[in-house]
């Protein structure tokens, strides 16, 4: 089993900003790299959304620039990009694949490696036929082999529909897990990574009650023990993203911190559980 690398998305190491549970942290993003040292972090998944499209540092030459110096002083790595600006403009909708190669461009050059594409809430997978979803996510994957960007969805089809679609797709996609949302609809975990865990190569992890919105870790519907033992590190290149709950605004960095080190002991009983 590989060794466990912990990621957490952009903005949870900073208050909410614009009263937003999850944006790019317009005013604090540079701040974040020391805060996740701090916080025993190893990388930080970028959020490319609506709220911070005009001052995203990913879309120019001299943010890439600045990124590029931040993440070689501080070792936190930028892992993956969330593509949330497609899921306030689903593509399904707009048909907007310039912006959506100009984003994988920018990840491109400043060596981000993965992006996930979220087909859920406004741009819900679950609304489209298996044929809509998986021309959309062939479209997708032709265009991150271009850029050299692999392209992960994040869905909301129950695990037989999510099989039906990712065997047409083949590996040009990949999947991301994300274990609270799936809580949060229901689905039994051993069952979904029977049906399509294969192409699983990223995950977010975080708890939901059944039904309802994300809640601390432990604290929901999600089995983060299950979870961790059926995640394939070797997979997942060693990293999972912590998109968990907030807790109190201004103490992000030590609650990420105590969450870390609660996954990592998850990881670590997983591992001795698969030693034995």
């Amino acid at each position: 089993m590989s060794e466990l690398k912990l990621a957490v998305m952009q903005g949870r190491l900073s208050p909410p900003w614009s009263g937003r549970f999850q944006s790019f942290p317009v005013e604090s993003w540079a701040e974040e790299f020391g805060r996740a040292v701090v916080a025993g972090i190893d990388g930080i998944e970028w959020i490319h959304d609506e709220a911070g499209l005009s001052v995203n540092p990913l879309l120019t030459g001299s943010g890439r620039l600045e990124m590029t110096r931040l993440i070689q002083q501080s070792g936190v790595a930028v892992h993956g990009c969330c593509l949330d600006l497609f899921m306030e403009r689903p593509l399904q909708e707009t048909s907007d694949f310039e912006s959506f190669n100009a984003a994988l461009a920018a990840c491109a050059e400043v060596g981000i490696e993965r992006a996930t594409l979220p087909l859920v809430d406004r741009s819900s997978a679950a609304r489209l036929s298996d044929d809509e979803v998986a021309g959309l996510l062939e479209a997708c994957g032709e265009v991150g082999v271009d850029r050299g960007v692999r392209v992960d969805v994040e869905f909301d089809l129950d695990p037989e529909r999510a099989a039906t679609v990712m065997s047409r797709v083949g590996d040009v996609v990949g999947v991301t897990y994300d274990s609270g949302n799936s809580a949060g609809l229901g689905f039994e975990i051993d069952e979904e990574f029977a049906a399509y865990g294969q192409w699983v190569r990223s995950a977010h992890l975080k708890d939901r009650v059944r039904g309802g919105g994300t809640v601390p870790p432990g604290t929901g519907d999600a089995d983060l023990p299950r979870f961790m033992d059926l995640l394939d590190l070797g997979r997942v290149d060693g990293w999972l993203t912590l998109q968990v709950a907030r807790d109190v605004d201004g103490d992000e960095v030590a609650w990420i911190r105590t969450i870390g080190e609660q996954v990592r002991a998850l990881n670590r009983a997983a591992r001795s559980q698969a030693a034995a």
